[in-house]
């Protein structure tokens, strides 16, 4: 869910927040209609985690980039992180253990998914939150 009622009064609240970055979310030069238009275009963005601030920047984990807070739109933190074991439900219905292995951001559903190994391969759909029953 992206976090619209949310605004930090500093740079360094920031710090610990995730956030997704597109070139059509730049919310002080894109008109509204416009940037909606764009991401109907898009299936899905680049996540980063803040994890910290150097002048008027701040500093992203994946990536090399530092951003301007105008050029970032802040989400929920995912529930699961690479690595994570947990209890899926696939599209049969059937339970089965995965590891998170790739997390990104729905631009359309505005929520998370992530790719998973189940019994060592990787699968091809999208897992997203509903789909993920418990961590193990």
């Amino acid at each position: 869910m992206i976090l619209k009622d949310f605004e930090p009064a500093t740079l360094q609240q920031y710090v610990g927040l995730w956030a997704i970055s597109h070139p059509f979310y730049i919310r002080d030069q894109v008109d509204a209609d416009f940037m909606k238009a764009a991401l109907a275009r898009q299936t899905y963005l680049s996540m980063y985690y803040i994890m910290g601030v150097e002048g008027d920047l701040l500093t992203l984990r994946g990536s090399f980039e530092k951003a301007k807070p105008s050029s970032l739109v802040l989400i929920e933190s995912p529930s699961c992180f690479l690595g994570d074991k947990v209890l899926i439900r696939r599209t049969s219905g059937k339970l089965e253990p995965a590891v998170i292995k790739g997390i990104e951001w729905h631009s359309k559903r505005e929520n998370h998914f992530y790719h998973v190994e189940v019994a060592g391969k990787m699968i091809s759909r999208w897992v997203f939150e509903e789909d993920i029953l418990m961590k193990l």
